[in-house]
């Protein structure tokens, strides 16, 4: 058995090339939580990050004015791609809820 075979790798698997990675929150960006931590690391270590999200909301049950209407549903957040999509508010009840 070869050595790279030994140490766990895949042979012909560069793990030096950076990963396309798609990260699917619910809540990110203005909003805080460690979601954003881990995407900013990520994109450092030099991998090209990818976030679908909801719009910010979370922490005031109001989507800011700058998102309204359709606006800054494409941004950037340190070198990560972002793309909004619209989710039921949470203060609908239980079954508006289940369908984000």
């Amino acid at each position: 058995m070869n050595r790279s075979m030994e140490e766990g790798h895949q042979e012909g698997v560069d793990r030096r090339s950076p990963l396309r990675i798609l990260v699917v929150t619910q809540c990110f960006y203005p909003d805080i939580y460690a979601v954003n931590d881990i995407v900013e690391e990520m994109v450092k270590r030099g991998h090209k990050v990818t976030v679908l999200t909801g719009l910010p909301d979370y922490t005031t049950s109001k989507i800011p004015p700058e998102y309204r209407h359709g606006k800054r549903r494409h941004e950037h957040y340190k070198g990560a791609d972002v793309y909004r999509v619209q989710t039921i508010a949470r203060h609908h009840g239980p079954i508006w809820r289940s369908l984000n």
